[in-house]
């Protein structure tokens, strides 16, 4: 086994690896594919995660810890940190629902009084490139 795996410039439990499978299954089972075997599998199944985006979508989740544990009571998927679910959703470039910032002495009142009593620009001076 060691004069093989030398010759075919792999290690020697490679080889051993390979031999083992070779004698449960014969050719076929040493050519199978294992690409899908390899690496940590996601946890998140496609439904579960279409079921996610249909709750962000309607406004139910807000922040990674309600997605964590919308996956954790729905659909019994549990990541170890609620860190693993805003990774998740990083890799798929899915992005929570946020609000516009407000400044936390801001008068509501106000600010709609200001809207309502401010000049609008002309649709004419907007159209020739003016400033508001």
């Amino acid at each position: 086994m060691g004069e093989a795996a030398e010759a075919l410039g792999y290690s020697w439990r490679q080889c051993q690896r390979w031999f083992q499978s070779y004698k449960e299954g014969g050719l076929e089972e040493l050519l199978r594919s294992r690409v899908s075997e390899r690496g940590r599998q996601e946890l998140v199944t496609p439904e579960a995660f279409e079921d996610l985006q249909k709750a962000m979508k309607r406004g139910e989740i807000a922040t990674i810890s309600q997605a964590d544990e919308f996956l954790r009571e729905r659909h019994g998927i549990e990541y170890s940190n609620p860190d693993g679910v805003g990774q998740l959703l990083r890799r798929r470039k899915v992005k929570l629902k946020t609000g516009r910032p407000r400044h936390e002495k801001a008068d509501p009142e106000e600010q709609e009084a200001f809207k309502k009593t401010s000049r609008t620009p002309s649709k004419a001076k907007l159209a020739a490139g003016g400033s508001r």
